[in-house]
C-alpha cells in the first residue's frame, strides 16, 4: 500500500472513530505506543468511552486528538485561563508533559483494558506504590519503562 493511500485510510479511520464517539457510542482500539507503560502495553485492546457529560478528573486517561492522530495520556492538572479550561496531560512513561490542550480536543476516556479471556477489566487509578515511584522518581521510572517498552517492541512479550 502506498504511503498516501495509507495516510488517507488512517485519516478516514480517525474521522470515523471521532464521529462514533461523538454520537455517544463506545469503541475499542489497539494500543500502538509505549507512552502509557506500565499500565498499557502495545497491542493491548482498550475500551474507549465517549466523554458526553462525564466530569473529567485528575488521573483519568483521556483520548486526545493531536496533529491528526489520537493519543491516550493521563490528565495531570487543569488550568483555567480567562477564556477556557486547559488540560495538562502526560504519558506515564514520558519524560515531559504534553502541550496544554482544550476540552474540544478530548474525544474519549480509556476506561478498561481487555484481558486474555476477552473480558474488559476497568482501569483503576494507580496504586499508591506505583504512584510513589512514578511521581517521586519520574526520570528513573520513565527511563526504565522506555527501555522495557523498546525491548518489548523489538522482541515481543
Amino acid at each position: 500500500m502506498k504511503t498516501s493511500e495509507l495516510e488517507k485510510n488512517q485519516f478516514l479511520l480517525l474521522e470515523t472513530s471521532q464521529k462514533i464517539l461523538e454520537s455517544g457510542i463506545s469503541i475499542s482500539s489497539k494500543v500502538q505506543g509505549i507512552s502509557m507503560l506500565p499500565l498499557l502495553w502495545p497491542n493491548e485492546i482498550v475500551l474507549i468511552e465517549p466523554i458526553n457529560n462525564y466530569k473529567i478528573q485528575i488521573g483519568d486517561i483521556l483520548l486526545i486528538k493531536k496533529d491528526h492522530r489520537f493519543i491516550a495520556h493521563r490528565l495531570l492538572k487543569k488550568n483555567k485561563t480567562q477564556h477556557k479550561e486547559m488540560l495538562i496531560t502526560k504519558g506515564d512513561s514520558n519524560f515531559k508533559e504534553d502541550e496544554p490542550t482544550d476540552l474540544e480536543s478530548i474525544y474519549g476516556l480509556i476506561k478498561a483494558v481487555q484481558i486474555k479471556n476477552g473480558e474488559f477489566v476497568e482501569i483503576k487509578i494507580r496504586k499508591p506504590f506505583l504512584n510513589l515511584i512514578l511521581n517521586r522518581l519520574p526520570f528513573i521510572s520513565t527511563l526504565i519503562f522506555k527501555v522495557i517498552g523498546k525491548i518489548y517492541l523489538k522482541f515481543g512479550r
